[in-house]
């Protein structure tokens, strides 16, 4: 690819983000610790599904579809409910990770602006959902999160984006404008999604996306939570933050050949994005690094991706080390992406990672596709 077929990309390669905490639940872990831990070791915890059955072809006999819930925690929960339940509890580990203020510091607070990450929400997946809906959702899961979180985030620095996977990206891009706009100091992003409520479960059925044992090539359920707490570098030293990591460049782009489109995915958009992101790079060399992706079982993300690395110029992209979390924790739908930064920094700031830097690629179901790219600070 010409590095002129670039230039339809939103490219953003001069920022100043570090990011100074991290929060995660999911089902391998209830912090972000004890969850990266368990995915690094390729740990995971289906089990069957109790309230959602699929058909046995060999027996004719209905049995438990496999997921990967967060036990306890999110059960006689659905959808809002169980975002609600895993924001929560994301944000507490937040603030224990990165040592931050009491949430009763309201000079602190009221200087920090919060992004949610939500799915997307005006799809056939919440058709039935009333209080999925985009006019609702601001009643539903931003107040009453703001309320059980119990710091005082002033709403009117409160912003939604509801892109699904990709979302955690659209946010980190969308950072520094509203930390100036605002006139803030800092950015909270949450993401938090389930696939295990029924509204969701008969929605990816509806479209044939699960794997079962009888169709091996789909995505297994997954739920999580995650948070990110963003800080202008500078001002991150000057409050005496510790920088897990650095935004060094982050592109987004649209494919139109989507998975709801009516023709095949063809992966130009998110070559586009990777090749752009990457030639930012200040090194003569090709990327050799981690690479964290959303493939989850489905053959359009492979394919999406396998068609995307063969039009990234080699000397951008070289013997990357592919990892997938989806094997560990399922698909969690818009937490993949926070999920994704939140193992890459971690990685780096307990220099297990492979490189000094490391590329994040998320791909929406609706063709909304990025790249992003963190270092060591």
């Amino acid at each position: 690819m010409n590095l002129s077929n670039i230039t339809s990309c939103q490219l953003f390669d001069n920022m100043d983000l570090a990011i100074t905490s991290l929060g995660m639940v999911s089902s391998v872990g209830y912090d972000v610790a004890t969850a990266c831990a368990a995915i690094r070791a390729g740990l995971s915890r289906p089990v069957g599904i109790p309230y959602f059955s699929v058909l046995e072809e060999e027996t004719h006999e209905s049995m438990p579809l496999i997921g990967h819930p967060i036990r306890a925690l999110t059960d006689g929960f659905s959808s809002v409910g169980q975002w609600l339940q895993m924001a929560q509890t994301a944000f507490r580990d937040l603030l224990r990770f990165g040592g931050i203020p009491d949430k009763d510091n309201a000079a602190f607070w009221q200087k920090t602006g919060m992004t949610l990450v939500t799915p997307m929400l005006d799809d056939s997946r919440f058709m039935y959902v009333p209080y999925c809906q985009p006019e609702q959702i601001e009643d539903t899961y931003l107040k009453p999160l703001l309320v059980a979180m119990g710091c005082p985030i002033l709403p009117e620095n409160v912003n939604l984006v509801s892109e699904g996977h990709r979302g955690a990206l659209q946010a980190v891009a969308e950072a520094d404008t509203f930390i100036h706009d605002r006139h803030l100091e800092r950015l909270l992003v949450l993401a938090a999604d389930s696939y295990l409520d029924a509204m969701s479960l008969s929605w990816l059925a509806e479209f044939d996306r699960l794997k079962t044992k009888n169709k091996p090539t789909g995505l297994i359920p997954g739920e999580a939570a995650v948070g990110l707490l963003l800080e202008p570098y500078q001002k991150a030293v000057r409050r005496g933050a510790k920088v897990l990591a650095k935004v060094k460049a982050l592109a987004l782009e649209k494919e139109k050949c989507h998975y709801f489109s009516d023709q095949p995915n063809q992966g130009r958009a998110m070559a586009k994005t990777i090749t752009a992101a990457l030639s930012v790079q200040s090194s003569n060399k090709p990327f050799a690094g981690d690479l964290i992706i959303d493939l989850n079982g489905e053959n359009w993300r492979a394919y999406e991706f396998g068609t995307a690395v063969t039009q990234v110029p080699q000397h951008l992209l070289g013997e990357y080390h592919l990892l997938t979390p989806a094997i560990s924790v399922g698909d969690t739908g818009a937490a993949s992406g926070a999920l994704n930064i939140a193992l890459a920094a971690r990685a780096l700031d307990r220099d297990y990672a492979t490189s000094a830097s490391t590329i994040i690629v998320a791909s929406s179901d609706y063709g909304e596709v990025g790249t992003l790219i963190i270092e060591n600070p």
